[in-house]
Formats: C-alpha cells, structure tokens, sequence
C-alpha cells in the first residue's frame, strides 16, 4: 500500500471501488516501463465519474486522444458510473484487443443489472484490430436496449469483419445506426451486408453510397442487394454512384416496391442514358412516401419533367425538392408549377429551379407561380444567370411583389449593376402582403466599379429597410478594395432601419484588417438591436480586427461570433486572448466564439484560454485542442516526450483541464435554467446578502442549497479564498458539481447525494410543496392561488424584472389577467423552475410553449385602472 502513492482528495471514497484498483496496477506497470504519468487532471475525472459526483452525460474525448492505460481507467470508471450515455473515443489508440475485449464486457454486464449504459458510442478512426471486430460483434449481438448508434468510420475494416458485424446485426433490433465507411471493403463484403442485415434487421434506416468506389460492373450486385432492405428510410447514391442503365433499373425497382424511404439523393450522377434517367424519374411517381428528394446535375429534361408534374400533381408527402441545373422548356416547366398550385394538398415547402438555361419564358413561369402559389417558403435561383438578362431579372421579380408566404430568397449575380439589383430587389421592398421574408442571402460578385458598387448598396440599403421581419442578411465575396466601399458599407450599417435582423454574414471578402475593425465598430453602434450571430470567416483576421470585437462582446443579445483563419504564429490570438480575459462586462448572451487557428495554438494560449473558460463559465470557445497539435509531440514546438516528460505531463494535464471546463461551459450553455441562474449571480442585482465588497449573494438560495443561518454562511465564506466560494457559489446557483469544493460542502454538512442533484429537481420539488411558505402568489381567474418565489422569476426572465421593479416591496400578491387557466399557468411557471416544458393536448398552446422554451423573451402589460395588482402575460409574436 505505501508503494502506491495517489494524492486526491476523493483517494479514500475510491477504496471499494474498481478505479482504485486499477489505479494501483497501472502505477506498478508505469514504475516498470518508465511511461508518463497520468494527469491528475483526468485522474481527478475519472474518480468523480467513478463516484457518480460529475452530473456529466456526454463524456468527449474527441480532440485528446486516449493512450492504453488512460481508456483501461475509462473502462473501470465505467463500471460504477450511472450517468454517461454518449461516449466519443474518436483518434484514440485502441489497438489493444484485450483492452477491447473489457471494454465490452462492461457495456454488457451493466445492461443484465439494469444499470444506465452508453446510448451512443463512437469509435472513428481508433485503430481498432481486426481481432476487435469480434468483440465489437458480441457487443451487438448482446442487443442492448439502449445502445442506439455506433460510428466506426475510417477503421481498418475488411469483409470479416464486416460478416461478423453483419451477423451480430441479424441478431439485433435495437440498434438504430451504424457507420462503418472504410475505402477496403468490397463490392461482395458490401452485398452480403445490405441482403443479411436490412433482411432480417428493422431497425437500421440509412444507407450511404456517397462517393462510391466501386467499379460499374460490380455495383449490379449491390443495387440488387437494396431490395431486401424493406426498412431503408434514407438512400444517398449522389455523386457518380450511378452509371449503369442497369443499376438504374434495379434501383427504379426497389423505389417502386419500398414505401419506408423518406430521403433519397441523387444528385450529380452525370452521364446518365436519357432513357435510363427518364425510367428512374418515372419509378418515383408510385412512392408517395418521400419527404426530401435531391435531383440536382442529372440535366433534367421535358420528359422527366412530365414525370414529375404526374408526381407532384397528387403528392401528400413531399417537403423538399431540389433541380438545379435542368434543362426543362419553359413549357414543361409552366406545366410542372401549375400543378404545384391546383394540389392544394401538398406539403411543398422548399424547392430549389436554379439553372443556366433558365430562359425569359421559364423565369415569366416562375413569376407566375409565385403570384398564385401561398404555400412555398423557400426558394433557391442559384446558377441562374440573372446578371446577363434584365428580361430575365424583371420577370422573376414580378412574382417577389405578390407572393406573400416566402421565408427564404438565395440569389446569385456575377457583375451586378444597379438596374439588375434594383429589378431584383425593389419588388421585395414594395410587396406589401409579404411580412414573411425573414432570410435573403445576396451572393453579389465582383462589383469593382465604385460608382455601381455605391448604386447597389444603396439599393440593398432601401429593400432591407423595408422588410420588418427580416432575421438573416448573407452578403458574401464582397470583392471590393476602395476604401469608399467600406465607407458606404459603415453607412449602410449605421442606417439600417431593419432592427429585426439576428444575423449577419460578411464571409470571404477582401476586407484589410483595419477595414474589418471599422465595419464592426458600425456594427456595435448601429441599430441591429437584436443580431445574435456574426459571420466573419474567410478574412483576414488582425489584431485591430479583434479588439473591436472585444467591445462588441459587450453587446446584448449577441450569441455567436465566429472568427476563422487566424495565424497563430504571429501571436494576434494572444493579444486576443489576453484582451478577453481582462473584460469584466462580457454579454451575458455571448455562449459560442468559434476560432480556426492554424497551425496550432502555443503552451500561452492554451493558459490564457483555460483561465477565459474558467472565469467565463457560460462561453464555449471552438478550436482545434487535439493533443497532437497543441505542442505535445515532437513534430511541433521541438517538444521531446522522452527526453523531457515533466513538461509532457504538464501539457496533457493542462489539455485535460480545457477539455473538461469545455464539457462543462457547454452543458451550462445547453442548460437554459442554468444558465440563467448562472448569469443572474454575475449580473449582482436584487442581491441581499453581502459576502465581499463586490460579491453579494442572494439568500432565498443560499436558504434553499446550504443553510438557512446565514451569518454563519457569511463567517464561513471569510474562511475561504475568494476564488474558492465562487467555485462553490457556481454549484450553489446551478448544481453543476466540481472536487474542489468539497472541504466548504463538509463545513455545512453537505451529503454527496445532495451534491450531485439535479438543481432542477430540487426546484421542481420546491414548486411542488403546497403546503411551503412562498413570498409571493399569483391569484389566477378560478380564484386559485400559485405559490411562487421571487427568486426564481427574476432570475428566469426580464418579464418579473420589469415587473418586480414597478411593485411596492410589501405587495406579495397579484391578480392574473392573462385569460389563461390554472393548469396552462401552472405549466408556464413550472417551466421556469424546472426547463422541463408539459405539452398539453391543445395544439395550440403546444405551439405557444414550444415558444416559451426557445425563447424567454416575454412581455408584460399593466392595465392603468390598477397599476399595481394586475397583471396580463402573453408570448412575443
């Protein structure tokens, strides 16, 4: 036992359990071999996870590779865990076939005692063994409820272990998917597959045959193999996957015979017979189960489109239909649009007619249609060559004037003047039934004159103006580079009048970065009130880029910045951090930067991000952590792992802490209870218990998670390090459990069981208790009265801010007059405690509480004849 040395403070827990023992026969071997130790890091995971005190589901080990000792930890962790069911191991190194063979072992026996077991695993490129194979088979021959879905791409997989796979699959009927893409399997190992299998298993629904390479003369087998699969739902067979006149009839046969499809994408199969293309078209008119077909590059013609308008003219099914790049007539395609509008019936939504052959005939069709048709929502005209033919151009924009149930608009111009862009967009502007449009993506290339880049952002400025309800601008390839553009674009941003947009892309555009510096401090003072996500990808990213960036992560309501191509080696990414760090204002909204670093972030960085995730608890940073290229290796950064382990060690621990505080700030962002709760603490208002002279807390939670002597808390917290109570404050506020504040929980007497609940089931019961003292009550219609607390309903949404604010301190009740029941009220408030919503059978307050749950956006009316005691809640439209 004195050989063993282990110091954690959970070392005494572990004792009984099998992490404990295999602690100590991994440091026996490592003594032996002379191999790095552990990170305490990972130790320190494993034994939380071993003891059920990390509340973590998903456990991902995507970005940091596993060695053999670290999953033979994994492995007995998982043998007392309760709580992960979504394991990812990709780029691990399991090429031990005994570590496999536990591995299994565990999953199987933890399903006979009815334990919680992995629903989701993936094992992508791990250097799994042949030998593996057939442990792996024992695991789905075992038919796990609840193992749904298994990833084995890009693996060494040959026909056996495909036949075993295949085997073990005939003998399952749980397991929903399983990706096994791998360039040496056969034509044969793949047909034995899909006729065993998709036989006699009804529960796999995917085939993939993206990118095929198997030659033409064997696919006849494989074709032929489809039609024993009777419960496909989805066939991807795009991009040169058909050739043969022959496979084509086969596939038409089995599109004919099964009605469980529901995806199928043919796209980009070019060289196919007209006769061939036109049978398989025809094949599609006898399955009226499809909801997406992908029909994009098969250079459609009149005959195929008679199919179609035969398909479409009855179809009770179709969502999706994709047919860029045909070659219809004008009048088949006339037919094919009328048919659209007389089938009342149709689930049509989305349709994409993009082509260069569109004429001016085609285009006056298309107008047409959209003039009579209120049911498409989206509409996609790439690859049409609108810039070439103001006919053209005029012709379709008669249709955006009328049409008024259009979401979505994708154009596409190369060498846009002023004429085509106002024909294209004026009618938007003046459509006065249209308030749907809430996306437009703009792809306007290659405007280098000034003078007529000016005229189109002036136009693009008035339509924009005039669409109240437009949530997503997309203006990519901006290729300009007088600075008077960029000055006209600041203008632009300035003058927005649209204050309803939540998202806007300027990606790939020949921006310096001090030009990219300025539009963003446009944006920051501009009257986008509510934007939400910025796109600047594919630009060249600089320091005064980033530091305007760092005051518009000050801005409310943004969530998602993402920022890629950004060269590390000239350090920009740690003066960014750097500056990140220093900021004490971050929106509480921001959740998500994402960051493409190249090569690789260095040993500063990697410091400087872990502090930023640590003091920012609900920000997620995406960027490349794999331990291979984070300086771990001696390919990068001269860093010799034999020679000098020590800084070894120090890089794997540090790459395990971020991946871990990664996990976390994730789930707090997926967390809206949480998260909010998390936000309310930092933001320090309606605080009422004083720790520190810019820490206060609240004590209705302290009452409810700790103590209810609060001077005691108070003379406590004094004994403890300022970053030590936070720590703890973080549990106290969202349940989210760390090690490291376990001495302060054993000074309240804080049982482990205690520690690891849910918060959200601590407030449900809470809302529950009926017989609880409450310090305030909503009286609803029936007269009956809600329990609530204050607390919880400052917290969760600006509505009770507002309302809180404009209510006398002494007033502890309100009257409802929101017209709603107790039942619908009580589900809303139960929402707000627990983030777990109760759909009622009434669709429509199902749709009004799949809004709650989306947003917590809500206002709050008072009615003038008694300020203070009524009250009318309802949904922002």
């Amino acid at each position: 036992m004195k050989k063993f040395s282990f110091t954690n403070p959970l070392i005494e827990e572990i004792k009984p359990l099998p992490i404990y023992r295999a602690l100590k026969k991994i440091e026996k071997k490592r003594k032996l071999t002379q191999m790095p130790k552990l990170s305490p890091t990972f130790l320190s995971l494993m034994c939380g996870l071993s003891l059920n005190l990390e509340r973590t589901s998903i456990l991902d080990f995507q970005k940091i590779e596993l060695s053999g000792n670290e999953f033979f930890l994994l492995i007995n962790m998982l043998k007392t865990n309760e709580t992960i069911v979504h394991l990812n191991l990709d780029y691990s190194n399991l090429s031990d076939t005994g570590l496999i063979r536990k591995f299994v072992k565990v999953l199987i026996k933890k399903e006979s005692q009815q334990g919680q077991t992995i629903q989701k695993l993936s094992l992508m490129k791990t250097q799994l063994s042949q030998e593996s194979y057939l442990d792996l088979s024992n695991l789905i021959k075992a038919n796990l409820k609840t193992l749904k879905s298994i990833n084995l791409k890009f693996n060494l997989i040959k026909d056996q272990g495909l036949k075993l796979l295949s085997g073990a699959l005939i003998q399952n009927d749980h397991l929903e998917r399983i990706s096994l893409t791998s360039k040496y399997l056969s034509c044969e190992g793949i047909e034995q597959f899909l006729i065993k299998v998709y036989k006699n298993n009804k529960s796999l629904k995917n085939v993939d045959l993206k990118y095929s390479r198997l030659e033409p003369n064997s696919k006849k087998k494989v074709f032929t193999s489809l039609k024993s699969c009777d419960a496909l739902e989805q066939l991807t067979l795009s991009h040169y996957a058909l050739k043969k006149e022959t496979n084509l009839k086969i596939l038409s046969q089995v599109l004919r015979r099964n009605d469980q499809i529901r995806n199928l994408d043919l796209s980009w199969n070019l060289g196919i017979e007209k006769k061939s293309r036109n049978l398989l078209i025809k094949s599609l008119c006898s399955n009226d189960n499809l909801k997406v077909l992908r029909l994009n590059n098969l250079s459609l013609d009149d005959q195929d489109c008679l199919y179609l308008t035969q398909y479409m003219s009855k179809n009770r099914s179709l969502e999706t239909l994709e047919m860029m790049d045909h070659c219809i007539s004008a009048v088949s395609l006339d037919q094919f649009l009328r048919k659209l509008i007389s089938n009342k019936s149709r689930k049509l939504t989305s349709i994409a007619l993009g082509s260069q052959t569109l004429d001016f005939k085609s285009a006056h069709a298309i107008s047409r249609w959209l003039t009579y048709d209120s049911i498409i929502q989206k509409l996609d005209l790439r690859s049409c060559r609108l810039c070439q033919s103001e006919e053209l151009c005029q012709a379709i924009s008669g249709g955006f004037q009328k049409n008024a149930s259009l979401e979505m608009i994708i154009l596409e111009a190369f060498q846009i003047t002023p004429k085509i862009a106002k024909m294209l967009l004026h009618p938007l502007k003046n459509n006065l039934n249209n308030n749907c449009l809430k996306n437009l993506h703009l792809t306007l290339l290659s405007c280098e004159d000034y003078l007529q880049f000016k005229d189109v952002f002036t136009i693009i400025l008035d339509c924009v103006s005039n669409l109240p309800n437009l949530e997503t601008l997309s203006l990519p390839y901006l290729f300009i580079d007088n600075q008077n553009s960029v000055d006209l674009l600041i203008d632009f941003l300035h003058s927005s009048g649209s204050q309803s947009i939540k998202k806007l892309e300027i990606p790939s555009s020949r921006f310096s970065d001090k030009q990219l510096a300025k539009i963003i401090d446009a944006i920051y003072e501009s009257k986008f009130l509510y934007l939400e996500k910025l796109d600047l990808s594919e630009n060249q990213i600089g320091v005064h880029t980033l530091q305007a960036l760092i005051q518009l992560f000050t801005k409310d309501c943004l969530q998602k910045v993402r920022i890629n191509r950004i060269n590390s080696k000239n350090k920009i990414i740690n003066i960014f951090f750097q500056s990140l760090l220093k900021v004490e204002n971050l929106s509480s909204s921001l959740k998500c930067i994402d960051i493409k670093c190249y090569p690789t972030l260095g040993k500063e960085e990697l410091n400087l991000l872990y502090k930023i995730l640590n003091k920012h608890k609900t920000l997620y940073v995406n960027t490349i952590l794999n331990r291979n290229k984070m300086g771990l290796d001696d390919d990068v950064n001269g860093i010799d792992v034999n020679e000098d382990k020590a800084k070894f060690d120090k890089y794997n621990d540090l790459g395990y802490k971020i991946e871990c505080v990664l996990n976390r700030n994730k789930q707090m962002i997926n967390n809206n209870l949480t998260f909010d709760l998390w936000n309310f603490f930092k933001s320090q208002k309606f605080t009422d218990l004083k720790l520190y002279d810019d820490i206060s807390v609240h004590s209705w939670i302290i009452k409810q998670r700790v103590t209810h002597n609060l001077k005691q808390f108070q003379l406590i917290s004094k004994k403890y390090k300022k970053r030590e109570i936070i720590n703890f404050l973080f549990w106290v506020y969202t349940g989210n459990f760390d090690i490291r504040i376990l001495p302060i929980a054993k000074e309240f007497d804080i049982q482990h069981e205690y520690l690891i609940k849910p918060i959200s089931q601590i407030f449900e019961n809470i809302f529950e208790n009926d017989n609880r003292i409450s310090d305030f009550s909503l009286i609803t219609k029936s007269k009956r009265v809600l329990k609530l607390d204050k607390f919880l309903l400052l917290a969760r949404t600006q509505l009770f801010r507002n309302f809180f604010l404009s209510l006398s301190q002494s007033c502890g009740s309100v009257s409802d007059y929101s017209k709603k029941n107790f039942r619908t009220l009580q589900v809303f408030f139960k929402y707000l405690y627990t983030d777990n919503l109760e759909l009622l059978p009434n669709d429509d307050r199902k749709k009004i509480y799949n809004q709650l749950a989306d947003s917590h956006d809500y206002y709050i009316i008072f009615h003038q004849d008694d300020y203070l005691n009524k009250l009318d809640l309802f949904n922002k439209k």
